[in-house]
């Protein structure tokens, strides 16, 4: 099994799913709380590596710094640092980050937990990590707070930030020199960034566990559900809960292939590891199971936000002459050639771009081009629907478009044939593409694979058996 595991997946994946099942010194030292270095550092190691094969560019590469904080966004900040994060006993608690909040029918909502939430809104506790910095008003949910103990580790932690502590420079630098031979790829800025990582995680980590105790011994909650449970970076907190007796549960947020570094573990450590990842991970469809190899029982439920836009969907007619382009944050300079070659031989087409939540580079200069827009609907299916062709990568977007039935298609680069299944058709270049746009579109229907229908009663049947709930 483990070899045949590991022939399934890319071979800079495989070669970290190798490391971490023939090399214990990957797993030779723990931040305070006993959490292991490799698993808080593991994603951006296989990131890296998958980067310097492909060379693929991540959306972070693109981002111009840290975005400026609102003055809601402090405020709120403030309350938490000076009132001791003051919360209320929930039996349902989620954490998540806001880069899937939207302005949906005038008000703020989190397309991927508020669904979920709304089905017992005075008992669920809805927790975001800012990592737009801002202030949302007029949410969805009435029990609604930021959740910062990790700005307020950094902050608390601040001066042993500034001012290296030799002692646990020493220890990283000990297990970095340990593992570098094992991993050979990575480049001395990927080490340097790595390293940085893991110090400002260390430095912190007292406070961080002080601060998690603090909130769950107020909040008292019977289930935590938790957006990127399986990267690692909510290890602290899921072994904590977990120590309390607390179910912990990871919902899919996004596109899930063989390939992906967060949810694929070699099968012979999920015993290192089952103590710091979820309980239970909720699917779209039974469809992305096979593409999973994580320590979680996986259940599907559904996708509410596609579903009850399905339910609601209002009329559209699609242009037949338009092209929507998702990004994902990869390949921007190849998709920004593309765009551009196919705006010259396609100039009757309108193509719009999606930009990921956190990207801003190289897009924005498009949109000046006639019949090049960047798209400013906040809901990816709408614009889906107002488009016939969808293009795009390593994105869920080119899901939703498929179970919309629309035509979807994938450059044919080493990054999207790792990641993407054989359901979306792939391109080779602009001409091949105008080819494959031009003909008619008879894909079966896969909607039903990809999203199990009646989400609401599957996560109330799921609720009722690990809670009561009804």
């Amino acid at each position: 099994m483990s070899d045949s595991f590991i022939s399934a997946r890319a071979p800079g994946f495989a070669q970290i799913l190798r490391a971490e099942r023939d090399h214990p010194e990957l797993w030779s030292d723990a931040i305070p709380g006993g959490i292991p270095f490799w698993l808080v550092i593991r994603y951006m190691f296989a990131r890296a590596v998958e980067d310097a094969i492909t060379g693929s560019v991540n959306f972070q590469a693109y981002r111009h710094g840290i975005p400026l904080p609102s003055l809601g966004y402090i405020r709120d900040l403030l309350k938490q640092l000076l009132f001791s994060n003051k919360y209320k006993k929930f039996d349902i608690m989620f954490v998540s980050s806001d880069t899937a909040v939207m302005k949906y029918y005038g008000r703020a909502l989190n397309r991927l937990t508020d669904y979920f939430g709304l089905c017992y809104p005075q008992s669920s506790l809805m927790l975001e990590i800012s990592l737009k910095l801002s202030s949302y008003g007029g949410r969805a949910l009435p029990n609604y707070s930021h959740y910062e103990l990790t700005h307020l580790r950094s902050i608390m932690s601040l001066g042993k930030i500034i001012y290296k502590n030799e002692k646990i420079t020493r220890q990283i630098n000990n297990y970095i020199n340990t593992i570098k031979p094992i991993l050979p790829e990575i480049s001395n800025d990927n080490w340097q960034e790595i390293t940085s990582f893991l110090y400002k995680t260390f430095v912190g980590q007292e406070y961080y566990i002080k601060l998690i105790n603090n909130m769950l011994n107020q909040v008292q909650p019977k289930i935590l559900l938790c957006e990127d449970g399986c990267y690692g970076y909510h290890a602290t907190l899921i072994y904590l809960a977990k120590k309390r007796g607390i179910k912990v549960v990871e919902f899919q947020h996004g596109m899930i292939s063989k390939n992906h570094e967060a949810y694929n573990y070699h099968p012979d450590i999920h015993h290192k590891i089952r103590e710091f990842l979820p309980d239970y991970f909720l699917l779209y469809g039974d469809w992305w199971k096979n593409a999973m190899a994580i320590p979680s029982q996986c259940i599907a439920i559904g996708n509410p936000f596609f579903s009850e836009y399905r339910r609601f969907k209002p009329e559209i007619t699609p242009n037949p002459e338009s092209i929507l382009f998702v990004s994902s944050g990869m390949q921007p300079l190849e998709y920004c050639q593309i765009i551009l070659e196919l705006n010259q031989k396609l100039p009757h087409y309108h193509i719009t771009i999606r930009k990921h939540p956190l990207e801003t580079y190289p897009y924005n200069q498009l949109q000046n081009i006639s019949n090049i827009s960047i798209d400013t609907n906040q809901n990816i299916n709408e614009s889906i629907a107002q488009h016939r062709v969808v293009i795009g990568d390593i994105s869920t977007g080119l899901f939703e478009a498929k179970a919309q039935k629309k035509q979807v298609f994938s450059l044919n680069s080493t990054l999207s044939l790792r990641h993407i299944p054989e359901i979306i058709p792939f391109f080779a270049n602009v001409d091949d593409l105008i080819a494959m746009i031009h003909q008619p579109d008879i894909e079966p229907d896969f909607t039903k694979l990809l999203f199990t229908e009646n989400w609401q009663e599957n996560y109330r049947h799921f609720m009722n058996g690990q809670l009561g709930l009804g």
